[in-house]
């Protein structure tokens, strides 16, 4: 992990949503969020709230594995 990034796994049940806001030292300049296979999850939310400094982030689950990646 470098200093300007953030990088995790979550593995939660199918036909679930995951809702998560995450306090970041800046503005991210990138999220990835990506399936266990590497693809891109469609539909991920992904919004900056400058007052609180958090990210929020909203997609739906996968057992296998949600590969989240944010850089500032």
């Amino acid at each position: 992990h470098a200093k300007n990034s953030y990088e995790f796994i979550t593995k939660s049940p199918k036909n679930t949503t995951d809702v998560m806001r995450i306090l970041l030292p800046n503005k991210p300049k990138q999220i990835m969020i990506k399936d266990a296979n590497g693809g891109n999850i469609k539909n991920a939310i992904k919004e900056w709230d400058t007052k609180s400094r958090t990210c929020l982030l909203n997609f739906e689950n996968d057992p296998d594995g949600i590969y989240v990646t944010i850089r500032w």
